[in-house]
């Protein structure tokens, strides 16, 4: 009975979390940090992106096996902030922007993956993990 109240209230704190995400974007409107614009209000924007949060991180405990997933993007934070308005642009060339974003934006989240842990293996430098070299 613990374990099912405890997915019960995973599951309140994520559907909690996506609607106050969403009751934040509708009365801020569009944000594109990728050129400093917050929408309309700041606090709006901060208090979506820490609502996000804690959405995704209930969804991730509610799946189980997630984490890693997780902790790869989180790793990767760096590399996503730095190359997603690229991936966004090639996926607007084929498909124009649409209600289907939410879907794309997941697509494109799950491809940072493996691009994530290809720059923690060969490039370590830009995910912010020094090697020191001994001699």
């Amino acid at each position: 009975l613990n374990e099912w109240g405890c997915k019960v209230m995973l599951l309140v704190v994520f559907l909690s979390g996506l609607l106050l995400t969403y009751v934040c974007y509708y009365y801020n409107g569009d944000v594109a940090l990728f050129c400093c614009d917050y929408g309309g209000n700041m606090g709006l924007c901060l208090l979506g992106g820490v609502a996000g949060t804690v959405m995704v991180d209930a969804l991730s405990r509610l799946l189980g096996h997630a984490h890693r997933v997780v902790a790869i993007l989180s790793r990767g934070t760096i590399i996503i902030l730095g190359f997603h308005k690229l991936l966004i642009d090639l996926v607007w060339v084929f498909f124009a922007p649409s209600t289907a974003d939410i879907f794309f934006a997941a697509v494109i989240t799950l491809l940072f993956v493996p691009i994530i842990l290809l720059c923690e293996r060969y490039f370590p430098l830009m995910v912010g993990i020094y090697r020191v070299r001994t001699s």
